[in-house]
């Protein structure tokens, strides 16, 4: 089986195989490599840092999440620099691909709303997980409450008899 596919054309080697795996990319839209040709990866990851910082990431999904923010992102103003490209020459519209490329910046619009909303409810059940789990005070029967001053106030509703409620210990005298 090997023979057959050597006795065929294309490129033995890996790097060759490397090469030639790039030649029919034309937009990078549908492609598992996410930084293409002429774009800076730096770029991609500063924006997923700022995705980071804003979002604040706590759990593994979360990160997931956010990274996948991020590459929709991308992929839209991808998908947008592409489309305005077709308007530089007469030459290079093509109704064909710029109706593709708005499908792929509605395609990935939909994908970054629908993981921020996804992410947005996460993040909500894990902070209200959060809050419910912090002690609260409760009143409850046999312990004292505080009124608006900080003294307590026992549950028959009458003040302690001590030295802080009296008005002042040298008017008694």
């Amino acid at each position: 089986m090997t023979e057959q596919f050597n006795k065929k054309g294309g490129p033995r080697t890996k790097t060759g195989r490397d090469i030639c795996s790039g030649n029919s990319l034309k937009h990078g839209l549908s492609v598992d490599k996410l930084i293409i040709p002429g774009e800076d990866p730096a770029e991609f990851e500063a924006l997923e840092a700022a995705f980071q910082e804003d979002f604040n990431a706590q759990t593994t999904i979360e990160a997931v999440m956010v990274h996948d923010l991020a590459k929709s992102h991308w992929l839209k103003e991808r998908a947008i620099r592409l489309s305005q490209q077709a308007f530089f020459s007469v030459e290079a519209m093509d109704p064909k691909h710029l109706a593709l490329m708005i499908r792929y910046q509605t395609a990935n619009e939909r994908a970054f709303l629908s993981t921020l909303k996804a992410l947005q409810a996460i993040q909500k059940q894990r902070l209200e997980a959060k809050r419910k789990s912090v002690s609260q005070k409760k009143y409850v029967p046999g312990f004292w409450r505080y009124d608006e001053n900080g003294l307590p106030i026992p549950e028959d509703g009458k003040q302690p008899n001590n030295a802080q409620n009296d008005p002042d210990p040298a008017q008694k005298e």
